[in-house]
């Protein structure tokens, strides 16, 4: 081994990452891929939840969708609380190698969801990413179920109501009296009505 190659692992295995005192990891999960889906994120100062917050993502959405969604929300409450240098952790390889512009992004609906990251991304000073294990992303995962488990939660109380109410759903305004000032007329005209 030549002397600049000696030199170029010693660089390499002696570079770390600055200590940087926020950090924001994120989540995504999709029941079915597609199917339910929720994100999650959490943001930490000093190891010390500072932020959190969960968004279901919709019915027919895939897990890497759900993941971006989760990466947004994050950046954006970071950009938010002006957070200047922030260190990102994400238990999706794709994502996060695809942040690094290791990956390509060949999804169309992906490439939407990466440029607006790109973009909150820009607005800070330095964002480093790194892929973890998803034992280790404990708390972005509950909240991207929460967020599923919510929805759950209102779609069935939504049936529930409208199996015992199911006239307050109806598209047509419920028969009986007719709203005051417009009495129906009793031999409507057929065709149609000459102007006098």
């Amino acid at each position: 081994m030549n002397r600049s190659t000696k030199q170029l692992i010693k660089n390499i295995t002696t570079f770390h990452i600055p200590e940087i005192k926020h950090k924001l990891q994120f989540d995504g999960c999709s029941k079915g891929n597609p199917g339910l889906s929720g994100s999650g994120a959490v943001i930490y100062e000093h190891d010390k939840e500072i932020w959190s917050d969960s968004l279901f993502v919709g019915n027919n959405e895939t897990n890497n969708f759900a993941e971006y969604v989760g990466l947004i929300m994050g950046l954006k409450k970071a950009y938010e609380l002006n957070i200047k240098h922030l260190f990102v952790e994400g238990d999706s390889l794709l994502v996060i190698k695809q942040m690094k512009g290791e990956y390509k992004v060949s999804s169309e609906k992906l490439l939407k969801k990466y440029t607006i990251a790109k973009n909150y991304e820009s607005k800070f000073d330095s964002v480093y990413y790194n892929h973890i294990y998803r034992k280790y992303n404990t708390r972005a995962d509950e909240l991207a179920n929460i967020a599923i488990d919510e929805q759950k939660i209102y779609m069935k109380n939504l049936r529930d109501e409208f199996w015992y109410h199911p006239q307050d759903f109806s598209p047509f305004p419920p028969l009986g009296n007719p709203p005051l000032g417009n009495p129906p007329l009793e031999n409507p005209p057929l065709g149609k009505v000459e102007p006098k």
